[in-house]
């Protein structure tokens, strides 16, 4: 605040007043003025003003005065570059730049300046192009910007703003307040097409300055300007406070529309947007503001389940699995025009992971998930088939176990007939008892997901020793392998806690046990030779999820 102080008193954006008493004569320049002493902005984030006299320069400095009094907690900083360059107050400016870019309102006049001296030039650029966004920024010239020596990204700033051009006129200037303001008033109405002979008096001329106001914030004032030639007094009001309401419904809509997250709703959002200035489309605009957060509570209900530590780059893929990786990859980049992807594959093989990992990479497209979780919400009153045609995928996990409920088979079967994309997981595709539906999956090719190979797993827990700086040999690495029972997605968290507990040493078989979830251990019997029975063996050698055991007593 002393900082601030101290700037405004050398750069004067306070105490400075003109030493001439010339008013702002120029009749879009006083509605900008206007504007902004009743909102405390601008009607665009940059407004530049080129003259040749000191029209622009009495313009800014009036603003300056006038923004300053009504918002006495803005920040308004106004640089004549001009004066700056004279005086030498290049160490200044300097000392003061880091919250400049912070103003509510920047004010640098006489921009051509800055071609005078290099110091001021680069810093300068360095505030405009940094201006936070939700400063405004007025910059006053006597030559155009195109003239001006500034670099590309700077122009294209300016460039984006508001200009008035504003002629030199040699002619005295009337001071008198009611005779100027009558000017403008005129000015405004030859603008407008307004004929001279109102009635109505001041009352008109106030709503004309509305009527203008409105149309600059970019508001339909068409209806207004075809009434406001009118004889009828009352008619005009009765039209105008209709419009005022309706402009505070239409801001109500802004407000509402802005806390909405509409990113996967561009098309939507494109209407709303065309629509939201324009008084006449209000119940429009509420009716599609309502569809459209329907749909976004639609795709958070199916978005919820998802789990964001299930990645792509944390799936891990081998050649046995990498064929259905790719295709589905194919698929959601638009490079394979096939509708159904089929993945099988027993339980811990990654189907679900694969699944997660397609929402979290995808996360600008309309994806929904569908799982054990949130399949009674899909089949009450069929709502998942509300929005479906807008989606662009439908993910569908442990598809077989959930068409086994009589209750859902209509609504999974219609889904699958859709024509939207989708990818759907299950244990096996013949377990289906629906030959119709089973015909039509035999129509896609279907990618069956085995569980990582020892190979994999191994240098998998290789890499996690290294990386987390734990000391390993043969025999704890067998005995992990053998005992740690997550998916490989997992093991990194666990590794790093078990760096915690063995601080760089070999960890204990206790410490292992109390990070990582172990499969179970069989009880084992001992039995004569003649009672062993080899056909639970081979039983229990042939199950993917077990293996074979064999001590050897020496």
């Amino acid at each position: 605040e002393n900082d601030i102080k101290e700037f405004q008193e050398t750069f004067g954006t306070n105490r400075r007043t003109r030493e001439y008493s010339e008013q702002v004569t120029n009749a879009f320049l006083k509605s900008e003025l206007s504007y902004a002493i009743h909102t405390g902005t601008l009607t665009s984030r940059v407004i530049i003003v080129q003259s040749l006299d000191q029209s622009g320069e009495i313009f800014a400095d009036k603003m300056a005065k006038s923004i300053s009094n009504v918002f006495p907690d803005f920040y308004v900083f106004r640089i004549d570059l001009k004066e700056m360059i004279e005086m030498m107050k290049f160490n200044a400016l300097m000392k003061y730049k880091r919250f400049l870019i912070y103003s509510n309102l920047l004010i640098i006049e006489n921009l051509e300046q800055i071609e005078k001296n290099t110091i001021v030039h680069d810093i300068i650029l360095e505030i405009i192009n940094n201006l936070h966004s939700t400063s405004y920024l007025l910059v006053t010239t006597q030559k155009s910007i195109e003239e001006i020596s500034i670099d590309l990204k700077t122009r294209n700033v300016l460039m984006t703003g508001k200009f008035f051009n504003i002629p030199y006129e040699s002619k005295q200037i009337d001071k008198n307040p009611k005779n100027d303001f009558a000017d403008f008033i005129l000015e405004v109405k030859r603008e407008a097409g307004v004929q001279e002979n109102l009635n109505g008096g001041e009352k008109r001329e106030e709503y004309i300055e509305k009527l203008y106001i409105w149309e600059m914030k970019g508001f339909n004032v068409n209806k207004l300007k075809n009434i406001i030639n009118a004889n009828d007094i009352d008619l005009i009001n009765k039209e105008f406070s209709e419009y005022t309401e309706k402009i505070k419904i239409l801001v109500k809509l802004h407000k509402d529309y802005g806390l909405l997250s509409t990113k996967k709703f561009p098309k939507e959002s494109k209407e709303i947007e065309e629509m939201l200035f324009d008084p006449d489309k209000i119940d429009e605009i509420k009716m599609k503001l309502e569809s459209l957060k329907d749909k976004i509570k639609y795709l958070r209900v199916f978005r919820n389940n998802i789990r964001i530590s299930m990645t792509f780059e944390s799936f891990i893929t081998d050649a046995t699995n990498r064929s259905a990786y790719n295709k589905i990859s194919e698929i959601l980049n638009s490079e394979n025009s096939e509708k159904i992807v089929v993945i099988t594959g027993t339980n811990g093989t990654g189907k679900t992971h694969l699944l997660n990992s397609i929402c979290d990479y995808f996360i600008e497209k309309r994806i929904i998930f569908i799982d054990k979780s949130n399949i009674d919400i899909a089949v009450n009153n069929s709502y998942v088939m509300s929005y479906m045609d807008d989606l662009n995928m439908i993910l569908i996990d442990d598809f077989d176990i959930l068409f086994e409920n009589k209750l859902n088979k209509s609504i999974l079967k219609n889904i699958i007939m859709n024509n939207v994309p989708k990818v759907i997981s299950m244990y096996r595709k013949f377990s289906i008892d629906d030959r119709e539906l089973l015909n039509f999956l035999n129509k896609f090719q279907s990618y069956n997901i085995q569980p990582t190979s020892l190979f994999v797993k191994k240098n998998v827990f290789k890499n996690m020793f290294s990386r987390v700086g734990i000391q390993t040999n043969d025999f704890l690495m067998n005995y992990m392998l053998d005992v740690i029972d997550i998916p490989l997605s997992a093991v990194e968290n666990k590794f790093s806690e078990l760096a915690g507990i063995s601080q760089n040493q070999f960890p204990t078989i206790e410490a292992i046990g109390s990070v990582f979830p172990q499969t179970k251990s069989k009880k084992v019997s001992y039995k004569k030779k003649s009672e062993y029975d080899t056909s639970l063996l081979i039983k229990e050698w042939i199950n993917e999820h077990e293996r074979l055991y064999v001590e050897f007593e020496v």
